[in-house]
């Protein structure tokens, strides 16, 4: 019974992967997507939240639209994936992927603070966390991510203009 077991998720996973291999850009029609916003695109200003709003409700209509929704909570997963590949020595990638690793610094120091005090004295390590480490931390970790928003929206706009500009040639 285990065997089987085992060889199916096996066949699953293998399948799965099969499947994330597909071109991202042709799995959620995003070359249909920059071509039929090009002007939204174009004129896109990542300071204005109105704009930004705009857009990602296009984006998002147009996913749901042409992936359905199982597939569109993969559509982020893959747009990392595509980005770090595509935009790597973007300065906007840089950024947020620099705030990232901050971020998730605090929350590593912070989770290795409260082990340690709880290892030490499990009744004190635990009240201390609770009312000082973690909220400290999730302050400190949501710092960076001001403004990331704004960062993205003009990623995603250089990285779609980049696919546009390679459409027309």
């Amino acid at each position: 019974m285990k065997n089987k077991t085992t060889a199916a998720v096996l066949a699953i996973l293998l399948v799965l992967n099969f499947n994330a291999q597909k071109d991202f850009i042709s799995k959620y029609n995003i070359k249909d997507f920059v071509s039929n916003n090009i002007e939204l695109i174009e004129n896109l200003n990542p300071e204005k939240n109105k704009d930004r709003r705009k857009f990602e409700m296009k984006l998002l209509q147009h996913r749901l639209k042409n992936s359905g929704i199982i597939a569109n909570y993969l559509f982020e997963i893959r747009l990392k994936g595509e980005l770090k590949k595509k935009m790597s020595d973007n300065k906007n990638f840089i950024k947020i992927r620099n705030r990232n690793m901050i971020s998730n610094g605090v929350i590593l120091i912070a989770t290795l603070g409260s082990l340690g005090l709880t290892i030490q004295d499990p009744l004190f390590g635990f009240l201390v966390s609770i009312l000082f480490i973690y909220p400290s931390a999730i302050v400190l970790a949501i710092i960076p991510q001001i403004g990331t928003r704004k960062i993205r929206a003009q990623l995603l706009k250089d990285y779609f203009l980049s696919i546009s500009s390679a459409n027309t040639n």
